[in-house]
């Protein structure tokens, strides 16, 4: 919620044109990765719906010239990276 702003700050963007969280979809979908990574169990089915939005915002980074979704992708990385190391670890798995 922090962090997505000052990156658009940084990078030279006017507070009035950047996406925000709430308002605009790339922000929330990291707050929806993080929501499914705390959740307890999560169907893979849910993942495919932000997962396929991280690579279009993703994209947005080139094609529009909005660094802060470069994150989008990353995110989406970690997200997967966290929630598959969870359900190992209390699966009693690797």
């Amino acid at each position: 919620v922090l962090v997505y702003p000052l990156i658009g700050v940084l990078s030279g963007e006017r507070y009035a044109e950047m996406p925000l969280f709430g308002v605009t979809p790339c922000p929330l979908l990291i707050f929806t990765f993080a929501v499914m990574i705390l959740a307890a169990r999560v169907p893979w089915w849910l993942w495919i719906v932000p997962l396929l939005w991280s690579a279009i915002g993703g994209s947005a980074a080139v094609l529009l010239s909005v660094p802060q979704d470069w994150a989008l992708p990353l995110f989406a990385l970690a997200a997967v990276a966290i929630a598959r190391t969870d359900r190992r670890r209390s699966a009693g798995g690797l």
